[in-house]
């Protein structure tokens, strides 16, 4: 059955706020969802309706925390300061409000474009949590594999490269789900 939903639009941080929304099922969650956005020039390109998930999975029964990086969207900051180490930062940030707020102790990742990047560098502070990996950046160098951002351990992975409904799913070594 499909639950009533609050949303909860707010500001936070520090010096320079960051914008937040979060979508939580009037009846309590049971899990949270941290979506980390792709970039604004990257909308077109990697598009996923945020705010249409959100609503889905609280209405599940979980908990989603949506917002933009400082220098981004509704965020206060400057654009030219937008880094890969400033947008985890806000992510684990957002993280922590949807955890302190909701009060969810189990949590999955959501991350589009860039923001595939960052919820792969913050998941792996979280060992064992789920990633779905939406269009993602693979890393310039050779060495290294987005995959790899995740760090060690065992852990539900998805990642999605182009529509879903067009893609065949396959599995690939590792157990991860992948969708060419």
């Amino acid at each position: 059955r499909a639950r009533s939903v609050r949303e909860e639009v707010e500001l936070f941080g520090g010096l320079d706020l960051v914008f937040g929304c979060r979508h939580v099922p009037v009846d309590g969650a049971w899990a949270g969802v941290l979506v980390c956005s792709p970039l604004p020039y990257e909308v077109g390109a990697a598009h996923l309706p945020d705010a249409r998930l959100a609503r889905l999975l609280a209405r599940s029964g979980v908990a989603v925390q949506r917002f933009h990086y400082r220098g981004t969207g509704h965020s206060d900051g400057d654009p030219a300061a937008v880094t890969l180490e400033a947008m985890v930062d806000d992510a684990r940030e957002a993280l922590q409000r949807l955890q302190d707020q909701s009060g969810v102790e189990l949590v999955g990742f959501v991350g589009t474009a860039a923001g595939a990047t960052v919820a792969a560098l913050v998941a792996r502070d979280v060992p064992g949590v789920p990633v779905a990996l939406w269009r993602p950046f693979e890393p310039a160098s050779p060495d290294h594999r987005l995959t790899d951002l995740l760090g060690t351990g065992a852990r539900p992975l998805l990642v999605a490269s182009s529509g879903l409904v067009e893609s065949a799913l396959g599995t690939d070594s590792g157990g991860s789900v992948r969708i060419p």
